[in-house]
This record gives structure tokens, C-alpha cells and sequence, in this order.
């Protein structure tokens, strides 16, 4: 099974996560890797290139456990 989604859209999480179930009937793990980055020195990276770094690498994975922790606590 695989989908495109951005792991920054907690809507996106949140279908991706009911789809899984709806799929296998349980969630027994989850791995959560994303990242990336623009290229470039910091010296000549913008904020928005930052956010895009923190966001992928944080916020995504947040919003994922958020939501997969619900289903694993069953």
C-alpha cells in the first residue's frame, strides 16, 4: 500500500492513518521518517527554507505518532 500525502497536512495524516486501518484492521508499529532540506549555506538560506526543515522533520512526525498512537493504544 502506498500513497502520496503531505505529512505536514494533518488532514493528510489523519486520512492516511484511517485508511491503514481500514486496510489491515490494526496498527501494531509506525515508522516515522521524513526530512530534507534546501540546499545552500545557512548564510544564504531564507526562513520559509528553515520552516520547510522543521516542519518536514518535526511537525510530520508529530502528527503522525498523534494519530497512530490512537490506534496502537487499542
Amino acid at each position: 500500500m502506498g500513497c502520496a500525502i503531505n505529512v505536514t497536512k494533518e488532514s493528510d495524516i489523519e486520512a492516511l492513518v484511517k485508511q491503514t486501518i481500514d486496510v489491515f484492521g490494526r496498527l501494531d508499529y509506525a515508522f516515522n521518517g521524513t526530512g530534507a532540506s534546501r540546499a545552500g549555506t545557512i548564510v544564504d538560506q531564507s526562513e520559509e527554507d528553515w520552516e520547510l526543515s522543521v516542519d518536514l522533520c518535526l511537525k510530520g512526525v508529530f502528527l503522525s505518532l498523534k494519530h497512530e498512537a490512537n490506534y496502537m493504544n487499542e
